[in-house]
């Protein structure tokens, strides 16, 4: 750190952001009192504002520490008094409270990818003639971030250095390690309302999306190794006949922390093809997709989940309609 200033070379030395809340701002860090609280489970961090002390649960990865750490900086050198002092999404007392947590979670997340050694590393990325997912993995391991950070970040840059204006953001939990439920737990759209979109009617989730197939993968991987990151990507066409590039990341069930994965969807159109020269790539999966298996007319799913309860529900209807306007149009 020279000057007051972070060196931002990646992987980003998180000792640095540490020296600040210590040196500059106060701070006392703590790694082993959220230790005896069983209850708040994934809690990672609690800030107490009369201490000026950080509780940090015990075991965090690297990459989750540094987001925890550049959230709290920034906190402060942006000045944000409204704040929340939980990591997690509990009950928010104002606005301004949920306003300054995402200004301090989008900080943390540039500070951590820096923007110009980001942009150059996916330009690089995206001129590659084929789909090659180590050469994502080796920029998520460049980074040393989680998946979501980097896919977020991915939301931020795209539409101003490569006009990428049309997408989604999909964060998936397993809702039970045992079963087969999954929610969509944060989602994003720019430029529009994509598909998919999360649905209120506790329906089941298109199995063929690349999203949760990818999370069965790294569920079953963990069975024979240790929990990793599973990544793949996938070309899904809806029936509106909207198709996205679907890039996604996926990690298995931890001790304490669900099975998840993150997507990126790119809408595929001429800018696009323009952008990204692997997108024609066959090794990329294809596959018709839709929104729920309830309202999903592809016969003979492999992966259907529920039976088409709700297009047989408008079928049956339209055949009521239809009788009853024709029983009340007969001449006799």
């Amino acid at each position: 750190m020279r000057r007051g200033k972070v060196d931002d070379h990646c992987p980003f030395d998180t000792t640095q952001l540490e020296r600040v809340l210590v040196e500059k701002y106060g701070y006392t860090l703590n790694r082993t009192r959220l230790a005896d609280y069983a209850s708040l489970g994934r809690l990672r961090s609690v800030f107490q504002p009369k201490t000026r002390c950080l509780l940090l649960r015990p075991g965090l990865s690297k990459a989750q520490e540094a987001f925890v750490l550049g959230r709290e900086v920034a906190f402060n050198y942006l000045g944000l008094k409204e704040r929340p002092y939980v990591n997690a999404t509990f009950p928010v007392r104002s606005f301004d409270e949920v306003l300054n947590n995402f200004k301090a979670s989008y900080f943390a997340g540039a500070l951590l990818m820096e923007e110009e050694n980001l942009v150059r590393d996916l330009h690089q990325f995206f001129e590659l003639p084929k789909w090659q997912p180590d050469k994502l993995q080796a920029l998520l391991t460049r980074y040393d971030v989680s998946p979501e950070m980097f896919m977020q970040r991915l939301t931020n840059l795209l539409p101003r250095h490569f006009n990428l204006q049309s997408m989604f953001f999909l964060r998936f939990d397993q809702v039970h390690a045992m079963d087969d439920g999954y929610k969509l737990s944060k989602e994003l759209h720019l430029s529009r309302l994509h598909n998919p979109h999360g649905n209120e009617l506790h329906e089941h989730y298109c199995r063929r999306w690349v999203s949760i197939r990818l999370v069965q993968e790294a569920r079953l991987q963990a069975l024979t190794k240790a929990p990793a990151f599973v990544l793949g990507a996938q070309r899904s066409c809806y029936p509106n006949n909207d198709e996205y590039l679907c890039l996604t990341l996926a990690r298995a069930a931890g001790p304490t922390e669900p099975a998840v994965s993150v997507t990126v969807g790119l809408l595929c159109d001429d800018i696009l093809r323009q952008k990204i020269q692997f997108i024609d790539d066959p090794a990329i999966i294809q596959k018709t997709v839709n929104e729920t298996c309830e309202r999903c007319h592809i016969p003979n799913c492999e992966v259907r989940a529920a039976e088409p309860v709700e297009l047989e529900r408008r079928a049956r209807r339209r055949e009521t309609e239809a009788a009853i306007d024709a029983l009340v149009n007969a001449d006799r």
